[in-house]
Order: C-alpha cells, then structure tokens, then sequence
C-alpha cells in the first residue's frame, strides 16, 4: 500500500502525472464552501473532472 498525499485541485490533472504499473484507486477530498454560485460550479467541475480521469485509463 502506498499513499500520495498531494494538494491538487484538479484530479485530472494528478491522473494524467501517474505512471501506473498496476490498478490502483485514487480518492479525492475537498471541502464544502458554500452555496454561493462560484462554490457550486467549482464543486461540479471537479466531478466533472473526476469523470474525465477515470475515462483515461489509468
């Protein structure tokens, strides 16, 4: 087992830097802002770019 501990904002972005030799499972922690619409919309491009990471293949 192996953790990486990285602040990232961008889970793309921390797939696409991985070089993968075998499955793995990434998780993704953030916190809650508010409900302000800047908040919300941020909160959806992270799911959004979760989405895309594990399209990638990794």
């Amino acid at each position: 087992m192996s953790i990486d501990c990285p602040v990232r904002k961008n889970p793309l972005k921390h797939a696409k830097s991985l070089t993968v030799t075998r499955k793995i499972e990434i998780y993704h922690f953030f916190d809650y802002e508010s409900d302000e619409p800047i908040h919300i919309k941020g909160f959806q491009e992270v799911l959004d770019n979760m989405k895309k990471a594990e399209k990638i293949g990794k």
